[in-house]
């Protein structure tokens, strides 16, 4: 019988940043374009999980990456990048530590006073990460996306409009009620 298990070595070429409670992990994020990826929870049919996927420099690990992050860090991100102390989010270097397992996990992501240089051979190294192909059950890049459900939103008032015009119900007539007012002890309810 073969033991597989005994001589396995788990693979560190991974292209995904993972995080270790308590470690830190210093990046460069490169991406100011993420790529959307929706998937549904298990468990909860309807309930969608939506991640945003960028290319990074990882310092750490001294290579190009994909990191994903949730709605939490995108904001913080977000605010990093147009905090105006603070030069464009892929200018930057960030320190981000993770603390927590599971669900029960939490993000800080600190600023960098001094970025690292990126060399024009790292630059080229991380332009190999194409996400895209990496997330093939994406949604597209956050930019066309959001130009998407703009372009799909409809005014509350054009949607009734049209499911008004759906309905093909005649039209019901309302007798006159008067000017008297309503008793609500004559309503037999």
């Amino acid at each position: 019988m073969t033991d597989a298990l005994a001589t396995y070595e788990p693979k560190s070429d991974s292209v995904w940043v993972k995080f270790k409670d308590g470690d830190a992990v210093k990046l460069r994020v490169l991406t100011l374009d993420p790529v959307i990826v929706e998937k549904e929870w298990p468990n909860s049919p309807g309930k969608i999980d939506t991640k945003y996927a960028f290319t990074v420099w990882n310092w750490t690990e001294n290579k190009p990456m994909v990191w994903q992050v949730g709605s939490g860090l995108l904001k913080r991100l977000t605010s990093i990048h147009r905090d105006e102390d603070f030069d464009p989010l892929n200018k930057v270097d960030i320190k981000v530590t993770a603390t927590g397992e599971m669900l029960e996990r939490r993000y800080e992501v600190d600023v960098m006073p001094k970025p690292q240089e990126m060399t024009p051979d790292m630059l080229k190294e991380a332009q190999g990460v194409v996400l895209e192909d990496l997330l093939t059950d994406n949604r597209g890049r956050m930019s066309r996306y959001n130009e998407t459900i703009d372009a799909d939103q409809t005014s509350g008032y054009d949607k009734a409009k049209k499911a008004a015009k759906n309905l093909k119900k005649p039209d019901v007539v309302i007798d006159e009620m008067g000017d008297e007012p309503i008793n609500l002890n004559d309503i037999p309810f």
